[in-house]
Order: structure tokens, then C-alpha cells, then sequence
């Protein structure tokens, strides 16, 4: 239910209500990168409604990864996106759009997030957003210490197009009417 589209805690908010309005029983939210964040923040405030919480790489909303990306200049930002995998084409678009979520991202850094639910951490082998430190965090904000990680072989955006792809086979194999 997470996206990094979501920009603010106003969607928080607003995620929030719409599932508190869903009275179909508990949940399980997952999130990859910044929508992760997004979705700890959804878990925290509904507290045991939310049997498990799916993390795809990302780091706890109070860890604050990637200090110098506000400071880099659009040349390093694209050696950036570039090395950590960015799916799509780099250009003027995608940095700006990573300079906004830097910004917004930061806005939630001191916000610790505690956490009632199990956590299941995925983490790319080849991600920059993680440290081991960074994955502890997980764990540290969960209540229950039910936190299990699970590591992978990949970039911080393998499981995104591993998921695009899946669906789009899916779709493709779909009979038409």
C-alpha cells in the first residue's frame, strides 16, 4: 500500500483513516525503499491491527542514510542512481525527483517509529541504503523483537522489477474478452 508517491504525514494520515474505516480484520503492510517508511508509519499508528510489517530495503525512518544527496551536485546524483541500479532512464525528472524525496524522507529522520507488529526485513546484497547497523534499527523499534531478515542477491531496485515483471507475465497470460 506504500509508494514512494506518498509524500507526506498527511498520507500517513490519511492511509490511517482509510484502513481504519476497513473493518475486514488485521492487516499485513509492506513498503520497499521510502513507501517502507511510509508504511512503519501507517503500522505504528494502528497499532495490533497490523499482524506484520514487510520492509524491502529500506532503513528505519529515524536513520538518516543518505545526509550528502541533499549536498551532491546532479552529476554525482546520477553516478548515484546509476550505481544503485535506478531502473529507469537517468535524467533532469528522475533527479529532481530523488532531491524531493531526500528532502521529505529527511523530515521523518527523527521520528522513531515503535513498532508492535513481526517485521520482516529484506535486504539486497549489493543495496547502498543498508548497513548492518541501519538493519538493526528494525529490529531495536520493534516492540515484540519479532524481526526476522532475509537477505537476497540483488540492487535496491531488483525486487521492484522482479515484481513488474512477475505482473506483466500475469497480465500477459491473462485470456482476453
Amino acid at each position: 500500500i506504500a509508494s514512494a508517491r506518498l509524500h507526506s504525514r498527511d498520507s500517513v494520515s490519511s492511509l490511517v483513516r482509510l484502513l481504519e474505516d476497513d473493518r475486514s480484520g488485521t492487516l499485513v503492510l509492506a513498503g520497499h525503499g521510502y513507501g517502507a517508511i511510509m508504511a512503519a508509519l501507517v503500522a505504528a499508528r494502528l497499532g495490533s491491527r497490523v499482524t506484520k510489517l514487510v520492509i524491502v530495503n529500506a532503513v528505519p525512518p529515524h536513520h538518516y542514510a543518505i545526509p550528502f544527496l541533499d549536498l551532491a551536485s546532479d552529476a554525482e546524483l546520477e553516478g548515484f542512481l546509476q550505481l544503485i541500479g535506478y531502473p529507469g532512464t537517468v535524467d533532469a525528472a528522475s533527479i529532481t525527483s530523488l532531491r524531493a524525496g531526500v528532502r521529505v524522507s529527511s523530515s521523518h529522520q527523527l521520528t522513531r517509529v515503535e513498532l508492535a507488529c513481526e517485521v520482516a526485513v529484506f535486504r539486497a546484497s549489493r543495496s547502498l541504503w543498508f548497513s548492518y547497523w541501519s538493519s538493526q534499527r528494525w529490529e531495536d523499534d520493534t516492540q515484540t523483537k519479532q524481526t526476522r531478515f532475509f537477505d537476497f542477491d540483488g540492487d535496491h531496485f531488483s525486487p521492484v522489477d522482479s515484481l513488474l515483471r512477475s505482473l506483466l507475465a500475469e497480465t500477459e497470460a491473462q485470456p482476453t474478452s
